[in-house]
């Protein structure tokens, strides 16, 4: 099965067992490339390096931003502005603002398009009640083996 360390993965993680075997392998290379150990140092690698055009995971730009503002006083002793965290910001948006420039010449994926034109597409509203069954039923299921 996938070993899922996000909380919006793992929340719906009775979902994989329809999917197959190959996709599950796929999916875990993905959450490897993403996880957030050492700054999404693998991430970033990959994608400076390797992946041009790709598209951006936004979550990790956001997060590292949200970091940033978080953790990084806007202003140093005696007042002066942290220029620090201002470098650190732009670096982040520059980064992001790289990807919106690149010209993308994207090919349809016959597998792909098949894959999502097979699932029932469902107001937001309801998707949202059935994931919180999902998770009352896995939740009442893990309480049960305690």
């Amino acid at each position: 099965g996938i070993n899922a360390e996000y909380g919006a993965v793992r929340n719906v993680s009775s979902n994989h067992r329809g999917i197959s075997p190959r996709h599950q392998r796929i999916f875990s290379e993905l959450l490897k490339i993403t996880h957030p150990s050492s700054h999404n140092k693998i991430y970033h690698t990959l994608l400076r390096n390797e992946y041009k055009p790709a598209v951006p995971f936004l979550t990790i730009h956001m997060t590292t931003l949200m970091k940033i503002n978080t953790e990084c006083p806007d202003y140093l002793k005696r007042g002066l502005i942290n220029l620090r965290k201002r470098r650190l910001v732009y670096k982040e948006l520059e980064e992001i603002r790289w990807f919106q420039r690149r010209k993308y010449n994207l090919v349809e994926v016959g597998e792909i398009l098949d894959f999502f034109s097979e699932y029932e597409t469902i107001p937001e509203e309801e998707a949202y009640l059935r994931s919180e069954l999902v998770k009352r039923k896995e939740s009442t299921r893990n309480a049960k083996k305690r």
